[in-house]
């Protein structure tokens, strides 16, 4: 099959709200309206040529967060999904220090 890639396929589909791949399994969500048939040529390469399980299910739970092991003090468990906040500000502190260390630079 020269169509597809076996990588690129999976990288495509984990982007899609309907499909979660875990290892060598793919969940479908069942009546989902964001699965199309490029979506399904892509699950039927991975099933039939790269040895992907493909499992229809109702739910896909919840598939961006993280669930970090510490509790508050109020039993809640926090769910984080910081990384791309903490990477914004280390880049605005970055820009930040670089353009202090050429304010500080004037030379007479």
């Amino acid at each position: 099959m020269a169509k597809y890639d076996e990588a690129k396929a999976v990288r495509i589909l984990k982007k899609n709200k309907g499909i979660r791949i875990n290892g060598a399994t793919i969940e479908v969500l069942i009546n989902s309206a964001s699965i199309g048939n490029g979506s399904w040529g892509k699950i039927d390469y991975l099933s039939h040529y790269c040895g992907y399980t493909v499992i229809m299910t109702k739910s896909l739970g919840n598939k961006s967060a993280r669930i970090n092991d510490s509790i508050d003090s109020n039993d809640e468990i926090n769910i984080s999904n910081d990384t791309k906040t903490i990477k914004r500000a280390n880049k605005l502190n970055m820009a930040a220090m670089a353009k202090a260390s050429m304010k500080r630079v004037k030379t007479k």
